[in-house]
C-alpha cells in the first residue's frame, strides 16, 4: 500500500492506495501533527509519497522522526502531475500515490538535521554578505557626494575608517546620522558574520 500526502500550509489530502490501483480512503484533513499522526497510524509500514514544496518537506521531517517510510519528490519531475490539468488537492494526493506505486517517480534526498542546520547558516551567512555589500555602497554614494575619496585600500579597515572619521564634520547633519547608522550596522553584520562562521565550523566539527 501506498499514501499519497498533497501538503499545504493549513491542510494536508491524503490518498491511501493498494498496490493495484484501488483507493482505500481519501481524506482532507487540518495540517498539525497529532492530526496527521492520528490518520497514518494504520499506514506505519507502508510507503508515505509527499512532494518537495516547503510545507511538504516540513512534514516529511516530523513524520521521519516518527519512523514513518517517507518518499519526497519534486512534482515538476513528475509528467502525471506537472502536465495535470485538474490540478486539485485531492487528485495530486491521487497522483503522488498512483505514480509511485508504479514506479515512476524519482526521490529526493531528505537531508539530517546537521546538514540541514549547516546549509541554513550559510544561506544565512551569503545575506549577510550581501546585506554588507549594500551598506557600503551607500557609504562610498554619500562619501561621493560631497566628492569625499577614501583613499586607504581597505575604505573600512581601520585606516579607512579613520579616514571617513577625518571627513565626518563635512556632511550635514542628517546625512552624519546616516553615515554613523550605516557604519554601526556594518560592524554589528560583521560580528554577526564571525559567529556564524564559528557556528558553521563547530556543526563542520560535530558531523
Amino acid at each position: 500500500m501506498v499514501i499519497g500526502l498533497d501538503v499545504h500550509k493549513r491542510s494536508v489530502y491524503a490518498t491511501a492506495m493498494e498496490d493495484n490501483g484501488t483507493i482505500i480512503v481519501q481524506r482532507n484533513m487540518e495540517n498539525n501533527m497529532e492530526t496527521v499522526n492520528g490518520f497514518l497510524s494504520d499506514y506505519r509500514d507502508h510507503d508515505i509519497v509527499i512532494e518537495s514544496s516547503t510545507s511538504g518537506k516540513y512534514l516529511s521531517k516530523e513524520l521521519l522522526k516518527l519512523n514513518y517510510k517517507i518518499h519526497l519528490i519534486n512534482p515538476a519531475k513528475v509528467p502525471e502531475i506537472a502536465n495535470n490539468y485538474k490540478k486539485t488537492d485531492r487528485e495530486d494526493s491521487f497522483q503522488l500515490a498512483d505514480v509511485f506505486r508504479k514506479g515512476g517517480m524519482k526521490e529526493i534526498y531528505i537531508t539530517s538535521g546537521e546538514i540541514e542546520n549547516t546549509r541554513s547558516l550559510v544561506r544565512y551567512r551569503h545575506s549577510l554578505g550581501e546585506e554588507i555589500t549594500l551598506k557600503k555602497n551607500k557609504v562610498h554614494a554619500l562619501l561621493t557626494s560631497y566628492g569625499i575619496i577614501i583613499k586607504a585600500t581597505d575604505p573600512f579597515g581601520k585606516k579607512g575608517l579613520k579616514e571617513i572619521e577625518n571627513n565626518y564634520n563635512n556632511l550635514n547633519y542628517s546625512d552624519k546620522i546616516v553615515l554613523r547608522s550605516l557604519l554601526n550596522d556594518i560592524s554589528y553584520i560583521k560580528d554577526m558574520e564571525k559567529e556564524i562562521e564559528t557556528e558553521i565550523l563547530m556543526l563542520d566539527s560535530d558531523s
